[in-house]
């Protein structure tokens, strides 16, 4: 069951963005949630989807003051998503 799920997630990411509760939908749950945030999470693609993240992304470099902090601190200088 999960697995056609997830395919389908993953063809049309945009509708993993519209369920009120990812966490909720699979029995992973948020058990992987510091790995994915640690290595490996897919930016570009989530970035490219134009939905949530990509607002908070957006939001997130509109700050001046963020943006300035995190280039001193980011590898290569670099904080796009």
């Amino acid at each position: 069951m999960h697995v056609s799920e997830l395919q389908a997630w993953e063809s049309k990411r945009a509708d993993l963005d519209e369920l009120p509760a990812p966490q909720k939908a699979v029995c992973l749950g948020k058990a992987f949630n510091l790995e994915l945030a640690s290595r490996g999470f897919p930016v570009r693609e989530a970035y490219e989807v134009r939905k949530s993240f990509a607002e908070t992304a957006d939001r997130m470099l509109g700050c001046t003051a963020l943006s300035s902090a995190l280039k001193r601190i980011a590898p290569g200088g670099s904080v796009t998503p």
